[in-house]
């Protein structure tokens, strides 16, 4: 039976966005935005058992683990969780905090295009995250890496270029719960006035 850790990134200075993007409300409901992660991770558990779930970075009132190496973006944080868990788990399903619409069914896709298939990693087209990564020793030397290079070069842009990878193209449905938020504008320009329905896969406009 293969391991599966999900991993929600809520770590970075959220500067563009002048506040911690994990800490945002979603309108007209009592859930943060890793609130809403957390709950649509759950949801994916049901289907696709997730053995652990954790939260990278550091957010008041949140059991979290902080970064190995601080400032290292989105790499620092897949892998302090990874290194703090000894590279233990075969497959890691990784989550962006700042992606208020996203649904269970998004990250389910992902799952589906895994299974079966001798593949390093899967995502969509457009977005290199959330992705499902396959776990091993050509992945971790790849983080060591990373982790050694410049800050331009140390992305998940990256380390997806050099793994087999298969690329989804998000159909327009998967488009809209795939937009993620890092400016005020991108939050009240994804949610304008808009009703808000906590659905069980996620939040839903309507």
């Amino acid at each position: 039976m293969q391991r599966v850790v999900g991993i929600i990134l809520a770590g970075g200075l959220s500067s563009r966005m002048g506040t911690s993007k994990a800490l945002l409300k979603i309108p007209e409901t009592t859930r943060t935005l890793l609130d809403n992660t957390m709950h649509v991770l759950q949801e994916v558990s049901m289907r696709f058992p997730l053995d652990r779930i954790y939260i990278s970075g550091t957010v008041p009132g949140y059991s979290t683990i902080p970064d190995r190496i601080p400032r290292m973006g989105p790499i620092g944080g897949i892998d302090g969780i990874l290194f703090q868990n000894e590279w233990s788990f075969d497959l890691a399903l990784v989550v962006p905090v700042d992606m208020p619409m996203l649904t269970s069914s998004v990250l389910e896709c992902l799952f589906e295009n895994m299974t079966g298939h001798r593949l390093n990693a899967v995502y969509y087209r457009g977005h290199e995250l959330p992705m499902m990564m396959r776990l091993g020793p050509q992945v971790r030397k790849l983080f060591d890496e990373l982790i050694c290079r410049n800050s331009r070069d140390r992305s998940v842009r990256n380390l997806l270029g050099s793994l087999r990878c298969r690329v989804l193209i998000p159909s327009e449905a998967q488009s809209i719960p795939l937009q993620g938020v890092n400016t005020p504008a991108d939050w009240y320009g994804l949610l304008p006035h808009k009703r808000i329905a906590v659905r069980g896969g996620g939040i839903e406009c309507l």
